[in-house]
């Protein structure tokens, strides 16, 4: 599926501004009616570590290397930011294996073990959608570093998910 161009404008115009971030994103109701059809915007997902796990292995294993080294080559042409952040994905999707929540010990912030993702979380894919559309992918700032693990693993799953199936989330 072909990225809609108007979409794109749309979350981006409403999302970023010249200072950043903007602090409450602003969609017409045709906006969002257009982002909806489009599939481009999406609901905050409540996910458990096993899930975000499960769902992260499930879409690894749908993707092929070569539709994920399509995708990257074709950005570099393009320019389209969305397909280069499936590289990534894929190499991170690679090592992580099926397990359930294991807390680290030696950690004061209860994470698993074996992955580093928190036992629950919220993602909100319309945000990750937007970086990446805007980036290529999620990007780190010290102040969200904590959560970097978390939304790296989960964005990754929206980066592969949109490779294989041309829509995010």
């Amino acid at each position: 599926m072909k990225p809609d161009s108007k979409s794109k404008q749309i979350i981006l115009r409403a999302c970023w501004g010249s200072n950043g971030w903007r602090s409450r994103p602003h969609f017409t109701e045709k906006d969002l009616a257009h982002l909806r059809r489009t599939e481009y915007l999406f609901r905050v997902a409540q996910l458990s570590h096993d899930d975000a796990v499960a769902r992260l292995v499930r879409v690894r294993d749908a993707v092929s290397s070569a539709t994920v080294s399509a995708a990257f080559v074709a950005s570099l042409g393009s320019r389209e930011l969305e397909y280069r952040s499936a590289l990534g994905s894929y190499a991170h999707a690679l090592h992580i294996t099926e397990h359930s929540f294991e807390p680290a010990e030696y950690l004061r912030t209860k994470v698993c073990a074996t992955c580093g993702l928190p036992p629950r979380a919220s993602a909100d894919w319309s945000v990750l959608n937007l970086e990446r559309l805007k980036w290529g992918g999620s990007v780190m700032t010290r102040s969200r570093s904590r959560r970097l693990i978390w939304k790296n693993s989960l964005s990754r799953t929206c980066g592969l998910h949109h490779v294989t199936t041309g829509r995010s989330g």
